[in-house]
């Protein structure tokens, strides 16, 4: 792959969304996970319009779509208790928003659609298994020292990293 002006550090679903958008650009990345795959467990499980407005124009709204469940009503329990303590309405995004509520979906399934959609986009190298381990930012850009899976470390080099 060609040099890569951006390197991202996490490959979660804020790193896959930069680098998604990124490429979306026109911009190559390479990304670095320290985990070697996809987490099993989802630590989010809501999407919010002005994210979903986003995914929509990077052509991936649709597909998270039919993966979750968008929400207009959001009912808050307290337990013991036999009726909601508050109904919070969200169908008022429907008249501020392309995206009309909260989308419903486990977030190691957002991250699993958002890296198929990088990888698609072909713009970014994945790099799993791969921690970053220092920074060393000059004038000219950025070093990012980088330990793999074999356990080497190794600099990269270029003009910006995010994590």
């Amino acid at each position: 792959m060609a040099a890569s002006p951006v390197l991202i550090v996490g490959g979660g679903p804020v790193g896959l969304s930069l680098a998604l958008g990124l490429a979306r650009q026109g911009v190559r990345s390479k990304l670095f996970e320290a985990k070697s795959d996809l987490d099993p467990h989802s630590r989010a499980l809501g999407i919010l319009p002005r994210t979903l407005e986003v995914f929509r124009t990077w052509g991936i709204y649709e597909r998270l779509v039919l993966e979750g469940t968008l929400i207009s009503k959001v009912d808050f329990w307290i337990v013991g208790r036999d009726k909601p303590m508050v109904r919070l309405d969200l169908s008022v995004f429907a008249r501020l928003s392309a995206a009309p509520g909260l989308l419903v979906l486990p977030q190691n399934r957002t991250e699993a659609l958002l890296l198929e959609a990088v990888k698609a986009a072909g713009m970014t190298e994945i790099l799993p298994g791969h921690q970053a381990s220092a920074f060393e930012q000059d004038k000219d850009g950025v070093s990012v020292e980088v330990t793999g899976p074999a356990g080497g470390a190794q600099t990269y080099r270029d003009v910006f990293s995010v994590g």
